[in-house]
């Protein structure tokens, strides 16, 4: 009977492509299930990924969509005129430029951001400040190790403990289960089990996640999904992202565009000039691809200008694309997305020099005077007539304030356990009722305000939720991130590499301009989660 199921579904699934393809398929009976034991299934399972990966990738190739977004590219590359280099200064040449681009900058900017602070903090906060910084040097570090399999032999016995230990769930709850989590991260790193058990603890933590069981399914979960990364080794999802990178910039910058529309049409007025209220928070939060699609098409550009040597036709569309996307979010009123177009844009076309040092302290003053006229409209529009520099020294006085009560709060285990973050999914955000919307609201309750947004650092919500331990670990666990990810843009070549720069400038960014907003955003979260799994995949793939 099962086997009448099975066969059955696969022949209206292959019966159901085939009317999408136009192609015909073989049918298959009950009798053709026999030779297939569990063992030859799971082996199977690969090659039908590959498979369905080689399929999209033909079907895209051959759409129209992807030939004209080809064309059109190429088109507007022959037609640009070439924006020529200007003269380079003689104090700095191209490699303390780039030193610029390192993650150690993360550390430089946290300290200097320290010093904008018109007072100081407690002891206890400084004091976890300075573990987070010496955290994120240590996760730097490891990252430069070559991940090892375990040796074989331990394997089983492994494998035996975390069984034993999901089994001891039953009668000794939490416990049982927070100490399964030590051989199922070992485990991952086996090259026998890694890949089965990473997928069974997905699947697992999912279950359990849907089942209301978050601090349990949650871990397992996450460690799933990033032990199925690290084990996954087709070269035809690369093949499928690389050989349609073109169209999918395009896409990301098409789709940002169509939101913004949509979103400045519903409010009727240009944010950045009266107030954001009215905005759809959904409709903001798409337009945010925008941004993504041209940090992506910049490095796109850079590796143009490798290939061709047409550096100054490069240049140009480099710079129509980041002013495009500059000046739509700075209409919506976010500096965030302004200041995350410019840094990321910054660090990507260092990367890929296609900027001299003089051109870059050009850039950096625009920014800098960009985000200053912002800053002054958004004061004028809020009512709170001050300086510019006063601005900046009692915001970043009151951020810190802010971190130092969720530090005292979170003490060494944390508070809220994971809500912080969970508020940051709309979908959970509601089911806390007279709290918060999001993360930063619920940051302003515990803050002693309510009904406003407030920022506590990039370690704020993480000291909050998990306590010092946890801040210890999410710096720990960024630090390695970021590290690899450098040494990737370092190591990668061709549409790989774009990909990589394109993603750590993000990245970067975000983590730079993080220190004082935090990293709580839905879609920021989402792009870490993507870039870190792609940064695990990549390496698997360049070590393997």
């Amino acid at each position: 009977m099962f086997d009448k199921l099975v066969v059955k579904t696969v022949n209206c699934t292959l019966a159901f492509i085939g009317r999408l393809t136009k192609r015909k398929f073989p049918i298959f009976m009950p009798d053709a299930l026999a030779r297939y034991d569990i063992q030859t299934t799971i082996s199977i399972v690969p090659r039908a990924i590959d498979k369905t990966f080689d399929a999209i990738n033909e079907e895209i190739q051959k759409s129209r969509g992807s030939a004209l977004t080809k064309k059109s590219l190429k088109t507007i590359l022959s037609r640009l005129p070439a924006l020529p280099l200007l003269a380079n200064t003689k104090f700095l040449n191209k490699a303390d430029v780039c030193r610029l681009t390192s993650p150690f900058i993360f550390i430089v900017a946290f300290i200097a951001f320290l010093g904008m602070s018109d007072h100081g903090i407690s002891s206890f906060a400084l004091f976890s400040i300075v573990m987070a910084l010496v955290a994120y040097a240590i996760g730097t570090v490891v990252a430069k190790l070559h991940m090892r399999s375990i040796p074989e032999k331990a394997a089983p016995y492994l494998l035996a403990s975390l069984i034993i230990l999901v089994l001891g769930i039953i009668p000794f709850g939490d416990i049982s289960a927070k100490i399964s989590i030590i051989p199922l991260v070992i485990l991952i790193f086996s090259r026998t089990y890694g890949g089965k058990i990473s997928l069974a603890a997905a699947l697992g933590g999912y279950v359990l996640f849907r089942q209301g069981m978050l601090t349990l399914g949650m871990p397992y979960l996450l460690i799933g999904i990033l032990g199925s990364a690290h084990n996954f080794r087709s070269t035809r999802f690369d093949a499928l992202l690389e050989d349609n990178a073109t169209l999918i910039a395009f896409l990301l910058m098409g789709i940002g565009t169509l939101y913004w529309v949509f979103d400045i049409a519903l409010v009727g007025r240009i944010p950045l000039l009266t107030t954001r209220e009215g905005l759809d928070p959904t409709f903001t939060m798409r337009s945010h691809l925008l941004p993504i699609g041209t940090i992506l098409l910049v490095s796109l550009l850079g590796e143009y200008a490798k290939k061709t040597g047409s550096i100054g036709k490069a240049r140009m569309l480099t710079l129509i694309s980041v002013t495009f996307s500059v000046i739509l979010m700075a209409l919506l009123g976010y500096r965030t997305q302004v200041l995350i177009t410019l840094v990321a844009s910054m660090i990507v076309v260092i990367l890929w020099e296609l900027v001299t040092v003089a051109e870059l302290f050009a850039i950096t003053s625009v920014a800098v005077g960009f985000f200053a006229i912002m800053t002054f409209l958004r004061t004028e529009t809020t009512g709170a007539h001050v300086g510019i520099l006063e601005s900046i020294s009692i915001r970043t006085g009151l951020t810190l304030d802010i971190y130092d009560t969720m530090a005292q709060l979170g003490g060494y285990l944390g508070f809220t356990k994971g809500q912080t973050y969970m508020a940051a999914i709309r979908s959970f955000a509601t089911l806390m009722p007279g709290i918060a919307f999001s993360p930063r609201r619920y940051i302003a309750i515990f803050a002693g305000a309510g009904g406003i947004s407030m920022t506590s650092t990039i370690l704020g919500p993480i000291a909050l939720d998990f306590g010092l331990v946890g801040t210890i670990v999410a710096m720990v666990a960024l630090g390695f991130f970021l590290q690899r990810s450098y040494m990737l843009v370092k190591a990668a070549s061709g549409t790989r590499k774009s990909y990589m720069t394109a993603l750590y400038g993000l990245t970067l960014g975000y983590a730079l301009i993080g220190i004082e907003t935090g990293l709580v955003d839905y879609e920021v979260l989402l792009l870490f989660a993507c870039s870190f799994l792609y940064t695990l995949h990549i390496s698997t793939i360049s070590q393997g």
